[in-house]
């Protein structure tokens, strides 16, 4: 059970981690455009 909830939360971080650098990408992307 504590090694399953542990996972999960190590899972979900990675998955923030990837969204909020992909939000970065397209914002720096975007700016480079604009530029």
């Amino acid at each position: 059970m504590d090694d399953q909830y542990l996972n999960i939360i190590g899972f979900g971080g990675l998955f923030i981690n990837a969204i909020l650098l992909v939000k970065v990408a397209i914002h720096e992307k975007r700016k480079f455009m604009l530029n």
